[in-house]
């Protein structure tokens, strides 16, 4: 744009003055009204930087930026003084070691201007211009005023805080994301090369749509990235389960026909399998003459609410009383994997119990089923104790004989429990004339295995 065309009135800016709009007219009042001597130029410069990543500014902009920080005087930023900056944009462009023109510079001041990083504290003529007295102090200047980054120091500070802590956060789900991306193919071409039971295609095709939604990952943003990490971590929780369903139903299938055999290991006179097929039904039908702990007993299995999908078996013969207190003096080993004070704590322990044990769903729900839950549980209770006594080697298999023997009437879960009792004060007192004693048979004590390991 020529002088004749400026002075004509074709420029967009006929004044010759730079472009003044009401956001640069705030900036430059809160630069008037800046406080210096809080901090120093180096703290300054600090945040600033911090500050400049957030606000999307090129790197030539952040060069020139840097070099009218420290083109001042540290007193430059003392209460009284003023960090201006005088130098022209060639004597800058040299300043910062960069070989760029007079308009780049230009540019790059205009950008840092706009973004509320500088101000101009211009002369009649808008020429730059300042001296230094013998001390260093400044007489006079007129030119580019830094005063608004003190002016703004809180504020550079906590948006360099946010954009961080913003970018911390992404990068955590990003290497999430990553992570999951390579378990989820991983576990799908091993399941399919186990030849597993599962809806693996469908499981792929499900890992395919969110990784086509998600695309580049370190283009996504933070939103895109947490969605993406929830629909993985659930998709990848989806995929494990499958997986341990079928080592636990294959461990089951295939050790539950070869111990048919060992199922009868109570066969001592205080550990007769005995007959208890107890439930709400047959707990409001005790006797009312009961004494107060059969009273207490009634009310434990009245209150106690069931689960869903419970089957209750009719008795053909009273019930017998069991206690909750008896449970857990017959089976001890129950108090190591949890504190029981109810039924429905023995009951909710039983469930965990199961899968370490080695029991199938199947066989439990057939249990509960002919049971009851609470004669279920104390079932289960019964194998933990007997395995950990070297008397149960498989667990499952023992669970399906207790429950072939509900039909038949043979199953008496009282005396078993009874027996459990006077075999461990026999323990106690060796030389007490307690029958009914159990031979282990030299098997190591049962604990809860480890899960089949994933990849």
């Amino acid at each position: 744009m020529t002088y004749s065309e400026r002075a004509l009135g074709q420029s967009p800016n006929p004044s010759g003055w730079r472009k003044v709009d009401a956001t640069r007219v705030g900036y430059a009042l809160m630069a008037q009204g800046a406080t210096l001597g809080t901090h120093s130029r180096s703290e300054i410069w600090a945040v600033a930087k911090r500050a400049l990543h957030c606000m999307k500014i090129n790197g030539t902009a952040q060069l020139i930026l840097e070099t009218l920080v420290f083109r001042t005087f540290e007193d430059d930023w003392k209460a009284g003084a003023r960090p201006i900056v005088w130098q022209q944009n060639a004597a800058l462009a040299r300043a910062a070691g960069l070989a760029i023109s007079n308009n780049t510079v230009r540019l790059a001041l205009s950008t840092l201007a706009a973004h509320g990083l500088i101000t101009y504290q211009d002369s009649a003529n808008c020429r730059r211009g300042g001296s230094r007295g013998s001390d260093g102090a400044v007489k006079w200047a007129y030119g580019i005023d830094l005063s608004i980054l003190a002016a703004r120091y809180e504020e550079l500070r906590v948006l360099a805080e946010a954009h961080e802590a913003e970018h911390a956060q992404w990068v955590e789900c990003r290497t999430a994301v990553h992570k999951m991306r390579r378990q989820i193919p991983a576990h799908c071409q091993s399941a399919i090369a186990q030849d597993l039971a599962g809806r693996w295609s469908q499981f792929k095709a499900r890992y395919e749509w969110i990784s086509r939604i998600v695309g580049r990952s370190h283009k996504a943003p933070l939103k895109l990235l947490e969605r993406a990490r929830r629909a993985y971590a659930t998709l990848l929780r989806l995929i494990q389960n499958a997986m341990l369903s079928n080592a636990q139903n294959e461990y089951n299938d295939a050790t539950a026909s070869e111990i048919g055999c060992l199922l009868e290991t109570t066969t001592q006179p205080y550990s007769v399998p005995c007959n208890d097929k107890r439930h709400r039904a047959n707990a409001r039908s005790v006797n009312s003459h009961t004494d107060d702990g059969s009273a207490v007993e009634r009310m434990a299995f009245e209150n106690y609410g069931g689960e869903k999908g419970d089957v209750e078996y009719k008795s053909h013969a009273p019930s017998a009383k069991i206690f909750i207190q008896t449970v857990v003096n017959a089976c001890p080993e129950m108090l190591d994997y949890g504190k029981i004070d109810g039924w429905r704590d023995l009951v909710d322990l039983a469930g965990q119990l199961r899968g370490s044990l080695g029991i199938s769903p199947d066989a439990w729900r057939e249990a509960r089923a002919a049971m009851g839950a609470v004669p279920a549980a104390i079932a289960l209770a019964i194998i933990v104790q007997k395995s950990a006594a070297g008397l149960v080697r498989e667990p499952g298999a023992y669970l399906r004989g207790m429950t072939g023997k509900v039909a038949s009437g043979d199953l008496h879960l009282e005396k078993t429990l009874h027996g459990l009792i006077a075999e461990k004060e026999n323990q106690r007192y060796p030389n007490g004339h307690v029958a009914g004693a159990f031979t282990a048979r030299g098997a190591a004590p049962w604990r809860p295995a480890a899960m089949p390991r994933l990849l």
